[in-house]
């Protein structure tokens, strides 16, 4: 069942109450759990972006920024392992282009997923006749602003409860 609705910003918004059919279980769509790039605490959602496309990291940038999240950036795989290395913080989702010199995306998130075992992985690619390991989400290039945010709502709702055991 969809609600349609105005929200006091004078925006649309639709509000979805699925009942899990397996489960039984009612839930709330995941947008209730963050606000602007929050967690209900009020802990920042950290999101690490490695791709060598100026254009890509921008969009991603931008996008993500004008979503709340804070957002590190870097060109290349062993750029963005040496920034997670060097940051203190928590960094709740890694999104990283498959294909980069110096180190892939896939070689990235399997180190890094062993120093942050929280983390999540969003690898992303243009390319077409790549084998990706199925434990990593995916999402083909070019994509939309929407595919992106669906693909970061599905995600982080399960790693966001252990965010401070981490940082």
């Amino acid at each position: 069942m969809a609600l349609k609705g105005q929200s006091a910003h004078t925006h649309r918004t639709n509000l979805f109450s699925p009942l899990n059919a397996d489960t039984g279980r009612f839930s709330l769509p995941r947008e209730f759990l963050r606000r602007e790039g929050r967690v209900m605490d009020g802990t920042r959602i950290v999101i690490l972006v490695a791709d060598d496309e100026e254009l890509v990291r921008d969009m991603i940038l931008v996008m993500m920024r004008k979503d709340g999240y804070q957002v590190l950036i870097a060109s290349d795989g062993a750029e963005a392992l040496d920034l997670s290395r060097r940051y203190n913080g928590h960094i709740n989702l890694l999104i990283s282009d498959i294909q980069m010199p110096r180190m892939t995306g896939i070689e990235l998130a399997d180190v890094l997923i062993k120093e942050r075992p929280t983390m999540k992985v969003l690898l992303i690619s243009g390319s077409t006749d790549l084998t990706i390991p199925r434990i990593f989400p995916f999402l083909r290039k070019p994509f939309t602003p929407g595919a992106l945010r669906d693909a970061i709502v599905r995600l982080l709702p399960s790693s966001l409860a252990a965010s401070d055991a981490e940082g």
